[in-house]
């Protein structure tokens, strides 16, 4: 862990941490595997990044989200979701009044126009974590005691936004950080 990292890469690296923190098993993680865990999961997001871009030769996730057959809707009424990913219907639904309420707090241009491609995106990595990964966070079995096991289901989510802000080529300043920061955890 004696890695240097510049500012931008310590945003990610917090980022992840702050997503990871949010799992019920997280305290049961070592230092050490909750580094290496973002560590990788970052790597994974940012090389499926390249390889969706390098496919498509394009960053709108809608555009994306078209072309692998996964429908992007608007509905006007989110309550608690900003967005979410049905398997079964192959479709992605955004909630628009909630996409408003994120614009108006946003804070930083570099987003601003972004927030619509970055909620499809997420939702646009549930597609990919399932059909190209068989979700990534189950590569991850951790020791409880004795034969149990538990795993870290928010591993899929550190990876997913590492594939969102690399496809939309997020700067991760110190702004973009503290806008990033509000908006996933954001209880509508």
């Amino acid at each position: 862990m004696n890695e240097t990292f510049d500012i931008k890469e310590k945003n990610k690296y917090l980022l992840a941490l702050a997503e990871l923190s949010s799992d019920r098993f997280f305290k049961k993680l070592s230092a050490e595997e909750v580094f290496n865990i973002i560590k990788e999961s970052i790597s994974v997001g940012e090389k499926l990044a390249d390889d969706i871009y390098n496919e498509f030769n394009e960053r709108d996730t809608r555009k994306i989200s078209e072309r692998v057959g996964v429908r992007v809707l608007g509905s006007d009424n989110g309550g608690a979701k900003k967005s979410e990913y049905s398997a079964k219907e192959k479709n992605i639904i955004v909630y628009r009044d909630v996409v408003e309420r994120i614009n108006a707090e946003i804070t930083t241009q570099a987003l601003s126009d972004k927030i619509l491609r970055i909620l499809v995106g997420l939702e646009l990595f549930s597609f990919f974590d399932e059909e190209r990964f068989g979700f990534f966070y189950k590569k991850f079995q951790f020791k409880l005691f004795l034969n149990f096991k538990f795993q870290v289901k928010k591993i899929s989510n550190v990876v997913a936004k590492a594939f969102v802000h690399k496809l939309l080529e997020i700067e991760m300043t110190d702004e973009v950080f503290a806008n990033l920061i509000y908006l996933y955890h954001l209880k509508i």
